[in-house]
């Protein structure tokens, strides 16, 4: 459930970075007239080719492409590599988070060739039930269309997730148990640890009293989206004999904790590769993925500050060198409590103080928090 973007305002208010989880509340306005070409990476910065990418996928059963959702270059950085198996004579089945297992009928109709795109979108209720823009990942169900590539529903209904959520697991309804796993497979240790702080974090700003409780029921939604989607492309593997691509936000993918975790407990003899989203040169790592999509943002930010929203908190990631968020004084960590008087939940929030400030040459007054201490910033224009 991460998100990084670089905020800026006059112009292009905010660019979406990184779009991971399902989080959908405060994402700014998808980007669809992308001005950059996603280039493939190795997580070691060397550039390849969609065609050698395919090759050396050879006889991999699982391949994860993680997206920022509404990040329209990642979708072609998805589509081009689908587009290269396909083009060898590959017919790997394309497994969406975006879609439901309760959908699966509609797909299936897709897959037979009865339903135009327009179809597609009204019978998932795409809008409704996922909320990003159908027409970001219209390149990629125009590949399947063109090549014949099957889809395939790997979530759980959203009306499932929430009565986990409030009710936990007890809670779910008969009817719908067949949506849930048969065992849950638990966050790794390795994930616990690095969503630790954030979490914490998240429970002082909250003033929650019942912060385990609250980790805990973090965890479990976690765990379920991500073993459900690992146990439906499990099913496709073993039922087609076909290579599954499973098209999924950042925060499932990356470091391979999420999905990935889930198969190789699942299917631990098939072999498995992961593609993520870069936007720094700095972030292709071997821990993040296998490979990247460089997706370098366009323009540049007028305050200067680049952040992660985690679960409602703006945590900034990096400061600009000589932009105004360096002479404030931000640091990288410091998560962002107020601006004014307003509270800061989302790069929209920030974005509705920040403009009228800079028109009217206002200084913006943030209170953060850094280790704990809350401290005040002083942007000035």
């Amino acid at each position: 459930m991460e998100r990084t973007i670089v905020f800026q305002f006059m112009g292009l208010a905010m660019m979406t970075l990184i779009a991971a989880g399902c989080a959908r509340h405060g994402i700014p306005p998808a980007d669809q007239k992308p001005v950059n070409q996603p280039t493939l990476h190795t997580s070691r910065g060397t550039v390849i080719t969609p065609e050698k990418l395919a090759d050396r996928l050879g006889t991999t059963g699982y391949l994860l492409l993680g997206e920022g959702h509404t990040k329209s270059c990642d979708h072609m950085g998805q589509a081009m590599i689908v587009r290269a198996l396909a083009k060898q004579g590959r017919r790997p089945v394309v497994g969406l988070e975006m879609v439901a297992r309760d959908k699966q009928p509609v797909l299936d109709r897709w897959n037979r060739g009865d339903l135009s795109l327009q179809e597609l979108e009204d019978l998932l209720d795409w809008k409704q039930r996922w909320g990003h823009p159908f027409a970001l990942y219209r390149s990629i169900f125009e590949v399947c269309q063109t090549y014949k590539l099957p889809l395939a529903a790997l979530n759980v209904p959203r009306r499932v997730v929430d009565v986990v959520r409030k009710q936990g697991l007890d809670g779910v309804s008969f009817k719908d148990r067949l949506y849930i796993p048969d065992s849950i497979i638990p966050a790794t240790r390795r994930q616990r640890q690095a969503l630790q702080p954030m979490l914490a974090m998240h429970a002082q700003m909250s003033g929650n009293k019942d912060a385990d409780a609250d980790r805990e029921a973090f965890f479990l939604i976690q765990s379920l989206w991500d073993t459900a989607m690992a146990e439906a492309a499990v099913s496709w593997h073993r039922k087609t004999g076909h290579m599954v691509v499973v098209l999924a936000g950042a925060g499932h993918v990356e470091n391979r904790w999420g999905i990935a975790a889930r198969l190789q407990t699942l299917d631990p003899d098939a072999s498995l590769i992961s593609v993520m989203p870069a936007r720094d040169k700095a972030d292709m790592t071997p821990q993040q993925a296998d490979y990247f999509y460089f997706c370098p943002s366009a323009g540049s930010s007028r305050l200067g500050l680049v952040l992660d929203i985690r679960d409602d908190m703006l945590v900034v990631r990096g400061v600009m060198p000589d932009s105004r968020a360096a002479n404030a004084g931000f640091e990288p960590g410091d998560v962002l409590v107020l601006v004014g008087d307003r509270r800061i939940t989302s790069a929209l929030d920030l974005h509705k103080v920040a403009l009228p400030a800079a028109k009217e040459n206002r200084d913006l007054v943030f209170q953060v928090m850094r280790k704990g201490v809350q401290k005040k910033v002083v942007v000035r224009f």
